[in-house]
């Protein structure tokens, strides 16, 4: 059975976190994108196409429920998982 591959979108204003977990899901064969604030997430999903986002609930600025607010809102990401 083939293994699917994505293009992920990592979301945690924790650098630590950010690297450890981009660096198992490259392992896995995926590519990854890092975000380290909501703005920021929303920014690179504007520009670029994920599969998939990986969001991290407390941040400052913008939490995770905000940020998804925003993404169930956009007609365009808003099936992104």
């Amino acid at each position: 059975m083939a293994e699917e591959q994505g293009h992920i979108l990592v979301v945690d204003d924790n650098r630590m976190n950010r690297l450890k977990l981009s660096l198992g899901l490259e392992q896995q064969g995926h590519t990854v994108g890092l975000a380290e604030d909501g703005q920021q997430a929303l920014e690179m999903l504007e520009a670029g196409s994920y599969d998939v986002v990986l969001l991290d609930i407390i941040m400052p600025g913008m939490d995770g429920y905000q940020v998804l607010e925003r993404i169930k809102g956009n007609l365009r990401l808003r099936d992104i998982p």
